[in-house]
């Protein structure tokens, strides 16, 4: 979940730690991760994430509770839309008026981040990475979520993340896999931006 504690120094597992702790509890209910796997984090983490406001979607129930993963999905688009009015409210009127005159289609829908950990995805897909999971989310069941990301919010940025080229098969299967991702992310984010 990378919410290990600082200590000493900043490591790999402290992004999102640092980021919540310097979060208000409003803020930090914005923060979602999906397709956990149990068996791969720990308890502590995921009670201090949860604690924090933090929202996270274990991906056994992605799978075996398919009403579990749609309530997710009305839950994130409510609670996001929520703060997205509270961020207007909140704006002054003359960077308000600023961002519509830069960009007609300001606020129209709540704004996101994507960090990506190629870690997710099931290690028959891709061994190359710091942790393969056995059990970890397919292509196609990852691309129906970030369908469901693109059509609902404005994303403002994406970061894809621990692909390890020296852990990877032979004829770079996982670094194909991520390129192809990329390729697949950027065809469905232009589409979309076409639709609108």
């Amino acid at each position: 979940m990378d919410v290990r504690p600082h200590v000493n120094q900043a490591h790999s597992g402290t992004p999102f730690y640092r980021l919540l702790q310097s979060w208000s509890k409003d803020q930090s209910s914005r923060f979602f991760e999906v397709g956990i796997q149990p068996s791969s984090c720990s308890v502590d983490h995921a009670k201090w994430l949860t604690n924090q406001g933090g929202h996270i979607l274990y991906h056994d129930l992605m799978i075996s509770k398919s009403e579990r993963f749609e309530k997710f999905k009305k839950s994130v688009t409510e609670q996001l839309n929520n703060n997205k009015n509270n961020d207007n409210d909140n704006a002054s009127t003359s960077t308000r008026a600023n961002s519509i005159n830069n960009n007609k289609k300001a606020y129209r829908r709540p704004r996101a981040l994507i960090s990506i950990d190629m870690d997710v995805f099931n290690s028959a897909l891709i061994l190359g990475c710091s942790a393969p999971a056995p059990l970890g989310m397919g292509l196609t069941e990852f691309l129906n979520m970030f369908r469901f990301v693109y059509e609902n919010f404005d994303i403002l940025g994406i970061g894809i993340y621990e692909l390890s080229p020296p852990l990877d098969r032979e004829h770079g299967q996982s670094a194909r896999l991520t390129a192809v991702l990329i390729n697949q992310i950027f065809t469905e984010l232009w589409n979309q931006k076409n639709k609108l």
